[in-house]
């Protein structure tokens, strides 16, 4: 028909339309209703020209009667709203197209499909095929809001072939019927989908199968295959496919969601997920050198032998930020067969059931900054010869002790481990050779840049190389070939009960050259990890050994620890202060006598010196750091009633400030540092006299904390609060008469790292009272100066105190006494100001003598005793103000240093307020 036709109806069924469009012809109709009939063999049939129809009713019921049939050059054919149905074998719904006459081929025609049901039935019926061989114009079909439905063996709901392209938004494709796929794209054709939903039911059918070059893009998609050896998507021969945000699923047997195959073709998956239901049904299979991108996707499985991934022949696979998970009797996570593996940037590969997490045969495997974990077995088995590499926290691991096995004991690893990676298991055969010899074993292990292996090898591992920062820690019995030190740390695990299981690790050719081998030892038993090299070590080595049970008593007097058969190592202990700590005492490294054939045991024997914590509680207990916190807090008290001497003040209230650091000698380590800081506060006030005497009476209260530091301390405190009363006496001389009664409430604590660096700590309590009585005469000199001899005896009493560290140190310290005596002289001048106020400088000199500072400590029922006798000179400079009647303002400096006694400064700020 030439022209263009506007407003024709027909009825369907009892007046059937049929029509052929030609070139150059133009037809629109509002309403279509056509029914085929016999004679004719292609209704609706458009070759050439252009089509634009609505709302149609298209029915054929012959075989290879299409309902529309584009056949000619550059035709354009839009079709909105209806329905198209046909029901006889090789009979298509839309048409573009034809297989058998270059002549009559549609070349660059334009087909737009919107709001359209198609439906088609019988054997070879398709939906909606479009055909232009290579070299054609590129026909472009667009489907929108479009549902296509096939019923039939072999029956296409799409197929695109050539250079045709097609583009689909909010379609949907269903097929039902053996080998009909809802999609079939080939020989270079192009598709882009948004919100695709395919729905196959069937056996050996995929939901899309794309070859021959091309491509497509899948976005928003939701793409479901159900039957036996059904593919969601089947890519190969060179095809790229792109899915975004697209959901892939398959339920039955044999049935995996994507398979990528051929040298050249390759999918990019962002987002989604590949999810499978049934036996041997991988959620992505990759062979024949096809390689696919998994980035956001998540990957899960559910049956037997259904792989997570499975990447085969030459293939590659790289998971980024991906999850795969396998659940099912021997399903791995991710296998890996002559190919190549990358799971990278937080991706999470596992598997539930007795399959490994991830199953290497003869392949290469990445895991950079990601997890492979097993939990019903391995997190890795390999065969063949295979490399791997554990990169940037990378962990591979199980829920079994093994976290690799080797399926062949043959078999070739070789395994990377660095930048914070970390193999957390064994690496174990699954059949031990009948020798089970290490120098047979073709597994070598390289850790570095703090990499970490935590596990045992029992003959599996030939060569594990610790390069700098990384580590083996060895979980059980191990025997390895070589153990090559270059820098990191061969570690054994400490038992998980402190006179638990101890290890043993055979090095038969050897443990060569520097770095550090860190052991474990239960001294009181005298059990230990023992390492043995038949070939000897390397010419230095760093021993560091922790004792699992450091708060209790060895009876032990040599524990082994290493058998030198060679004889030549020099050793040396890495403990801190080349010691290990074991109850109260310290034990050293020492080797024994060279045997015949020059072999060496190396051994920890006893010696005299104070265990690290026992020297801290020792310390802490010790007499001389109560007195001196007692004295330094007695100092402020003093120092304000000397302002009562010589400023005067009828009573008020005060406080005063304190910070004095202090270096002790107790006899035990080093000397002790401690900071005193705190405050006092009292009121006062004259409460008798005449007019040549005074008596004053007062009260106080303070608080004071203490903090040690130095020496194994990472943090030792004494919270310290007291109360105390005074009384002092004053002559128009010039005499006076002092006299103090303080009691302190002490509480104690300590934190330490012992000398294998574990943390110890402990809290107590306990009471101190004291009483000093000072003497003394302020002499006046013309010009307002001043000097003031004066003397004191001080008695202090601390209490005793019984405690338990935390690592199970026993500790128990007796009461003590301390008689200190003092004696100097101050000089100063009073100034009167011009406005009232009066100022006083003055400075001082003193000596004081400790007597009997004395006081047992007894650690695990050892007794300690500490001593602090001697002298000890002072000197203080301050100044006084007296502004107005009422206000006084003090501040002070002082030094102070003996054979056991040093007070660098201390700083004291006061305040008083007169009634």
């Amino acid at each position: 028909m030439a022209g263009q036709a506007r407003g024709w109806y027909g009825a369907g069924g009892r007046h059937p339309i049929h029509f052929q469009i030609s070139a150059g012809a133009a037809l629109m109709l509002g309403l279509l209703d056509v029914a085929g009939a016999a004679a004719v063999t292609a209704a609706q049939r458009i070759d050439g020209g252009a089509a634009f129809l609505g709302d149609v009713a298209i029915a054929t019921t012959k075989a290879s009667e299409h309902g529309i049939n584009v056949t000619g050059r550059t035709a354009e054919v839009r079709v909105t709203g209806g329905t198209i149905r046909t029901s006889g074998n090789q009979a298509q719904g839309l048409r573009v197209g034809t297989e058998n006459a270059p002549d009559n081929t549609a070349l660059g025609a334009s087909v737009f499909l919107q709001n359209l049901i198609i439906e088609t039935s019988g054997t070879g019926a398709l939906g909606v095929s479009v055909h232009e061989p290579q070299g054609g114009g590129g026909t472009r079909l667009s489907m929108s809001g479009t549902t296509v439905r096939t019923r039939g063996d072999d029956s296409f709901a799409l197929q695109l072939s050539g250079p045709a392209s097609a583009t689909l938004n909010d379609v949907a494709l269903e097929t039902a019927g053996q080998q009909a796929p809802a999609v079939v794209l080939w020989q270079g054709a192009q598709l882009n989908a948004q919100g695709l939903v395919v729905q196959v039911n069937g056996a050996g059918v995929s939901a899309i199968h794309a070859q021959d070059a091309g491509s497509f893009t899948l976005s928003g998609s939701d793409i479901t295959a159900r039957g036996l050896e059904v593919a969601g998507i089947y890519v190969q021969e060179g095809m790229q496919g792109t899915l975004t945000g697209t959901r892939v699923t398959t339920q039955g047997d044999t049935a995996p969601a994507l398979q990528v195959e051929d040298a050249g073709t390759h999918v990019s998956m962002n987002g989604g997920a590949l999810s499978t239901s049934g036996a041997n049904s991988p959620a992505a299979w990759l062979l024949a050198g096809g390689s696919a991108q998994f980035r956001d996707t998540v990957l899960r499985t559910v049956g037997e032998a259904s792989h997570g991934v499975d990447v085969a022949a030459h293939s590659e696979v790289e998971l980024a930020h991906a999850q795969v998970r396998a659940d099912g009797q021997g399903a791995h996570g991710l296998v890996v067969t002559r190919s190549s593996a990358m799971v990278r940037a937080g991706s999470l590969v596992e598997s539930t059931g007795d399959g490994a997490a991830a199953l290497l045969e003869s392949g290469h495997l990445t895991v950079d900054g990601s997890v492979v974990h097993g939990h019903g077995a391995a997190g890795l088995e390999v065969d063949g010869e295979s490399n791997v590499s554990l990169l940037n926290g990378a962990r591979l691991s199980s829920d079994q002790p093994t976290a690799i096995r080797l399926i062949d004991p043959r078999s070739v690893l070789n395994l990377d481990i660095k930048d914070r990676a970390q193999l957390l298991g064994d690496i174990a055969p699954e059949a031990q050779q009948p020798d089970g010899s290490p120098e047979q074993a073709r597994v070598r292990v390289a850790l570095a840049d703090g990499g970490t292996w935590a596990g045992r090898t029992d003959g599996a591992v030939h060569t594990v190389r610790l390069l700098d920062r990384g580590v083996w820690t060895v979980t059980g019995d191990s025997r390895v070939a070589e153990v090559k030190l270059e820098g990191g740390t061969l570690a054994f695990a400490p038992p998980a009960q402190p006179k638990g299981a101890f290890k043993t690790l055979v090095a038969t050719q050897g443990i060569s050259g520097t770095g550090t081998i860190v052991m474990n030892a239960h001294l009181p038993s005298g059990t230990a990890d023992v390492l043995v090299a038949p070939q000897g070590f390397g010419d230095r080595q760093v021993l560091v050994v922790n004792n699992t049970d450091d708060g209790t008593e060895s009876g032990a007097t040599k524990v082994p620890l290493i058998e030198d058969e060679q004889g030549h190592t020099a050793f040396t202990l890495g403990n801190m202060g080349g010691r290990v700590d074991a109850g109260a005492r310290q034990y050293e490294l020492t080797a024994s006598e060279a045997q015949a054939d020059k072999a060496r045991t190396w051994q920890l024997t006893p010696t005299n010196e104070l265990s690290t914590t026992a020297t801290a509680a020792v310390n802490a207990m010790a007499i001389a750091a109560s007195q001196r916190i007692w004295q330094a807090e007695m100092d402020v008290l003093l120092r304000h009633m000397s302002g009562l001497h010589s400023i005067g003040s009828p009573g008020g209230f005060w406080a005063r400030g304190l910070s004095q650091r202090q270096r002790l000698d107790t006899g035990y380590g080093p000397w002790q540092k401690q900071t005193v800081s705190g405050i006092e506060l009292g009121l006062d006030r004259r409460v008798a006299g005449g007019a040549t005497t005074a008596w004053s009476v007062g009260m106080l209260a303070g608080y004071s904390e203490t903090r040690r530091d130095g020496g194994a301390y990472r943090a030792g405190h004494v919270h310290s609060a007291h109360v105390g009363a005074y009384v002092s006496y004053l002559n128009d001389s010039g005499s006076y008469v002092d006299g103090v009664v303080k009691y302190n409430r002490f509480r104690h604590g300590f934190d330490i790292r012992t000398t294998d660096l574990k943390r110890v700590d402990a809290k107590h309590r306990s009471h101190g009272l004291g009483a000093l009585l000072r003497g003394g005469r302020r002499i006046d000199i013309d010009g307002g100066w001043y000097v003031e001899p004066q003397a004191s005896v001080a008695w202090f009493h601390a209490g005793g105190s019984r405690y338990e560290a935390s690592n199970g140190l026993r500790v128990r310290a007796d009461g003590a006494h301390s008689w200190v005596l003092r004696a100097g002289a101050e000089a100063g001048r009073q100034m009167r100001l011009a406005n009232g106020n009066i100022v006083e400088p003055y400075a001082r000199l003193g000596w004081a003598q400790e007597l009997g500072a004395d006081n047992a400590v007894y650690t695990n029922g050892i007794r300690h005793v500490t001593r602090s006798r001697g002298g000890f000179a002072e000197a203080r400079v301050g100044v006084g103000a007296l502004l107005g009647k009422r206000h006084a303002l003090y501040a002070d400096y002082e030094y102070a240093k003996g054979a056991r006694f040093e007070a660098p400064w201390t700083l004291q700020l006061g305040y008083r307020y007169s009634w």
